[in-house]
């Protein structure tokens, strides 16, 4: 019986994280983290992560972020994924597939088998995605990269609100 399965982006996807930037493009890593307070999560996202488990959804992040941020971004909005791939969690990197591939099977799903969404805000989250047979790829409107870039790159529709997640499962899977 197969499986449904949701991969996530972590910032600017979940949470928006665009306060940090800066910071993060210096390493300045204690202020980043002190910074995260100010990062909020997006609307819908946590109603939408609960709902999607009792659905028997399920769900995982892959980010180019590293481990340590990744984990405090999760613990600190309490969002609750099942598996969080970070940057040194694979040897390449978005847009090359192997991050995505990794989360799918730390999370027991077949892209050949199980049905699969992989959702992110920037062009090489939706390169990532199509260049693995079984999974489709979805953008989201209110990221760094421009919805028409993302339909350019090949996602199969962009979002425009998180509670639309639910509706796309029903519609591509």
């Amino acid at each position: 019986m197969s499986q449904v399965g949701i991969i996530f982006d972590l910032d600017m996807t979940l949470v928006n994280t665009q306060c940090l930037y800066d910071l993060r493009s210096k390493r300045m890593w204690s202020k980043v983290y002190q910074g995260i307070p100010q990062t909020f999560m997006f609307d819908g996202v946590k109603q939408t992560i609960h709902s999607l488990h009792k659905k028997n959804i399920i769900t995982g992040i892959v980010t180019s972020a590293p481990r340590s941020y990744a984990n405090k971004v999760v613990k600190h909005h309490k969002i609750g994924i099942d598996v969080t791939i970070a940057f040194h969690d694979s040897v390449k990197h978005k847009p090359n597939p192997e991050p995505i591939l990794d989360g799918c099977k730390k999370l027991g799903l077949n892209p050949l088998h199980d049905k699969i969404i992989s959702i992110g805000d920037e062009i090489i989250d939706i390169i990532a995605a199509n260049n693995i047979k079984g999974v489709i790829p979805i953008g989201v409107s209110w990221g760094l990269d421009q919805a028409n870039e993302l339909i350019d790159a090949g996602a199969k529709k962009v979002l425009s609100s998180f509670q639309e997640i639910e509706g796309i499962i029903e519609e591509c899977i």
